[in-house]
């Protein structure tokens, strides 16, 4: 009598893919920035086990983080993940390569490149313009908000007295130094 082993096996197609083949970025020292890379399984079976690292090729002072890394994508479908860049204050521009590896190794790349910028200062002031009636021998006082929008701290602010001679500023006109996010 005759006795057979047939060997059998069995394989899934991957099929992981990155949306964008490179990613640039410009941002200011001292700020950050998120953006979404989209993740596409054109493949027969889920990919699981996802995995983001970034490896520095060049720069100082910028910091690439995985925000949010799908734990699986179905096949057929897609999802982002989500990157936030970081500038430091003396941050200069910087290149790097986005790793993305699945649970059984397979491993797709993509570099990117972030342009750093010198932080400036973004002065607003609120409200930026207003409009009030008046009769003569009225006063009126109506308060303004100095901010600094920017990412870098705004020095020696000093309020300029308006050349209207019925128009005073109260209070002393050096407001000193606005830091980013701050306002007086």
């Amino acid at each position: 009598y005759a006795v057979s082993r047939l060997a059998q096996s069995s394989y899934s197609i991957v099929g992981l893919e990155l949306g964008y083949t490179d990613y640039e970025a410009t941002l200011a020292q001292n700020s950050s920035f998120t953006f979404d890379v989209p993740l596409i399984n054109s493949g027969e079976t889920a990919v699981g086990g996802l995995s983001a690292s970034f490896e520095a090729a060049s720069g100082t002072g910028v910091t690439l983080t995985a925000v949010t890394t799908p734990v699986e994508i179905a096949a057929g479908t897609r999802k982002n993940l989500s990157v936030m860049v970081w500038a430091a204050p003396g941050a200069t521009s910087a290149a790097f390569m986005l790793k993305l590896r699945e649970a059984h190794g397979f491993e797709r790349t993509m570099p990117v490149s972030v342009s750093v910028v010198p932080a400036q200062v973004i002065p607003k002031l609120t409200p930026q313009m207003f409009e009030m009636g008046m009769l003569a021998g009225d006063t009126r006082t109506r308060s303004i908000t100095v901010a600094n929008i920017g990412f870098s701290t705004w020095t020696s602010v000093v309020i300029t007295t308006p050349t209207l001679p019925w128009v005073k500023v109260q209070g002393p006109p050096e407001l000193g130094d606005i830091a980013p996010g701050q306002n007086v």
